[in-house]
């Protein structure tokens, strides 16, 4: 396993890994960027634990970069669909599309 692959298993694992159970127990409508500033304090703590080199600093400021722009992708569009009223007929067929998309 080459060594981007092994960080960003070793992310996910930290980031979603033994206390998801405590993630979970977290209101899931908290504000965007209480979300980015948990994700950075875990790929602080993650980047410490790995003993992140100085080669290996390149890699690792693009990893967390795309960590947090994820995040902040995924709060954008979770704020979107959240301001859509549930009576709105576009909402239904929004979920009527992604329900399609899934995996049976």
């Amino acid at each position: 396993m080459n060594e981007v692959k092994k960080l960003k298993l070793i992310a996910l694992l930290s980031l979603f890994g033994s206390s998801t159970s405590a993630r979970l127990a977290e209101p899931a409508s908290r504000p965007g960027p209480d979300r980015v500033a948990v994700a950075q304090r875990h790929l602080t703590e993650l980047r410490r634990d790995l003993g992140v080199t100085a080669q290996e600093e390149e890699q690792w400021a693009a990893f967390s970069a795309n960590v947090l722009a994820q995040i902040e992708r995924v709060g954008a569009a979770r704020q979107a669909a959240e301001s859509v009223p549930w009576s709105d007929p576009a909402r239904a067929d929004r979920k009527r599309d992604t329900d399609s998309r899934r995996p049976q």
